[in-house]
């Protein structure tokens, strides 16, 4: 994103009427507003916060932005020469920025449609709407070029929310030199009734989240626009302006590209892609714990692969937890059989801190431990992928899984007695490719993919090396 800037007069709700005058940037990792304050010597600014919820400003050519979520950063004084008085400078740094309308309150900011461009959608959806003709003549080659939109694709996210997916023509010409123009896909999230921007905001970034899923890349948004529907009369319905909404989300891995294969596109799952969208929202709160060390792994190439391999063995550990939720035995029957009768043998004289160290080591004593937990998914997930059952697997595994909880546990804690048996270099590589093919597996399958498509996208990527 290159840097914007807009010039114009601005006011803080929170300290009445007076404007002030000031520059908003729009720079790649962050937004920042400077604001100036001319005051008598003797005086001390009218700036008396930290941080202010909310600033609407107007630009010189008539734009409203509204600035929401606004934090002191820096502050400079100065003589102003010409009036004599001194200058007090501002720096915010502004969480979010709506352009194309004032919200004097958060409240407000209720919307019924958000439509979003990300920069990978055309590229997931698969779907071209051109058709070409090439036809040599006498004066050379000429080309005819058609574009019929693909339908509308309508995707029920949950009760009075529907995600549509459009398709536009977008053109880019040099006079006399050349003409490009390009397939434009858009998301639109169409609520029934108008909810909060957070909300809408929310929703956008667990699509995000998604295609980073389904692309193996960093997928990034280019840009929001949010409308809200108003009841002029009871015969009549009005729409409003449109907004655009500006966040900046630093990402640090922004100048790094996935080495790693597209998942899967839409047209891989049409027939059934309502159902695995309804899914990836209805267990959003899961998927946040898993896929941060999957999206890290993607990333790679910024983060030590000790760091991948043992968050990605962290995560299979959490999906077991979370999505198959199998124990040696209940809690409750623990406590009263084995946990009690242990923390009861403790010798009384033993050091608080030990004893209390003791205590903690089992008091999760119920729960599948690492490798069992691990067991059961490379056993359960090498068969979605169609390997025969057979002792060499079997083997294979095994000896798979000793290394991955010998190398964990030798990075966690340090054990030199497990260094004979510890991954390294090439070996630890594939090990935590391993782990994550497998936990990959485990989301689809959580998400609905059916078995025959998850084969046909892993042979498509990988082959069928496991």
């Amino acid at each position: 994103m290159s840097e914007k800037r807009f010039n114009g007069v601005w006011r803080i709700l929170e300290l009445g009427k007076k404007k002030y005058s000031g520059i908003l940037s729009l720079q790649e990792d962050r937004i920042l507003l400077s604001l100036d304050d001319y005051y008598p010597k003797k005086h001390n600014g009218s700036f008396t916060q930290e941080s202010y919820e909310t600033i609407l400003g107007r630009t010189g050519d008539g734009k409203l932005i509204t600035l929401h979520l606004c934090v002191k950063v820096r502050e400079t004084n100065r003589a102003d020469l010409i009036s004599g008085c001194q200058v007090l400078t501002k720096i915010f740094l502004i969480d979010r920025v709506l352009i194309g309308n004032h919200f004097s309150s958060v409240r407000k900011m209720k919307f019924n449609r958000m439509t979003i461009t990300f920069d990978s959608m055309s590229e997931w959806m698969n779907i071209s709407g051109f058709k070409s003709d090439y036809k040599h003549n006498e004066f050379g080659l000429g080309i005819n070029v058609i574009f019929d939109p693909p339908k509308i694709v309508n995707l029920k996210i949950k009760r009075g929310i529907v995600a549509q997916i459009s398709f536009s023509l977008e053109k880019n010409s040099i006079p006399k030199k050349s003409i490009a123009i390009q397939q434009k896909v858009f998301l639109s999230i169409v609520c029934k009734k108008k909810i909060h921007l957070t909300e809408l905001i929310a929703i956008k970034n667990h699509f995000l989240g998604f295609f980073t899923f389904a692309l193996q890349k960093n997928t990034f948004v280019e840009q929001v626009f949010v409308s809200a529907e108003e009841r002029a009369n009871p015969n009549k319905m009005c729409l409003t302006r449109e907004v655009e909404v500006i966040e900046i989300n630093p990402n640090l891995f922004s100048e790094f590209k996935s080495t790693s294969n597209i998942l899967f596109f839409y047209t891989d799952i049409s027939s059934n892609c309502e159902k695995i969208i309804q899914n990836w929202f209805l267990k959003e709160d899961k998927l946040k714990r898993i896929l941060p060390s999957l999206f890290g792994w993607i990333n790679r190439k910024s983060i030590y692969l000790e760091y991948n391999f043992i968050s990605l063995v962290h995560a299979l550990e959490g999906f077991h937890r979370l999505f198959v939720g199998e124990q040696y035995m209940e809690r409750d029957l623990y406590e009263q059989t084995v946990y009690k009768p242990l923390i009861g043998s403790i010798p009384p004289d033993l050091d608080r801190s030990h004893k209390n160290s003791l205590c903690n080591k089992i008091l999760y004593g119920y729960e599948y431990s690492l490798r069992k937990r691990l067991t059961y998914l490379f056993s359960k997930y090498a068969i979605t992928l169609n390997l025969p059952n057979s002792p060499k697997l079997n083997s294979c595994l095994s000896e798979s899984l000793e290394k991955i909880i010998n190398t964990r546990n030798y990075l966690v804690h340090v054990d030199n007695s497990l260094k004979s048996n510890v991954c390294f270099g090439k070996e630890l590589f594939d090990q935590t490719f391993r782990c994550a093919k497998i936990l990959q597996i485990a989301l689809l399958r959580e998400l609905g993919f059916s078995k025959n498509q998850i084969i046909e996208i892993f042979t498509r990527s990988y082959g069928t090396h496991f």
